[in-house]
């Protein structure tokens, strides 16, 4: 996500923060191991697009991942997905929200994988990876 901010049906479980994956890919942050189920409550919610790259909000993870056909781009990115990548997670109310890296997470779900490598990101940093 990189020009919009949060859908409003989406704020109470997605910062209201525009930011630049590419910039958080490059940020010093230590890598830790995240447990995966700590993380799967986000598959849940409607984050991807049925109309990619579109950012349409309205395709839950869980849809492609139960087999939905009509996604088959994000079938095949989830089973390209390479989980050695750490995961990008920032602490929202109270809980870790994926910002990138959801169709590894999608994998390492459906894999039954424990943890995940991530890097925790402050919502100073979201903000100022928006305009590096």
């Amino acid at each position: 996500m990189t020009e919009s901010l949060t859908p409003p049906h989406l704020q109470a479980v997605w910062p209201n923060a525009n930011w630049s994956n590419e910039a958080l890919w490059h940020l010093e942050v230590p890598i830790q191991q995240i447990p995966v189920q700590a993380l799967a409550w986000i598959l849940d919610h409607p984050i991807w697009s049925t109309r990619p790259p579109e950012p349409r909000f309205d395709l839950r993870p869980r849809e492609v991942m139960a087999g939905a056909s009509a996604y088959r781009a994000h079938k095949r990115r989830i089973e390209r997905a390479n989980l050695s990548l750490p995961l990008i997670v920032h602490a929202h109310r109270g809980r870790r929200v994926v910002l990138d890296g959801l169709h590894r997470l999608a994998r390492a779900v459906q894999e039954r994988n424990a943890t995940l490598p991530a890097k925790e990101v402050t919502l100073e940093q979201l903000r100022t990876s928006a305009s590096a």
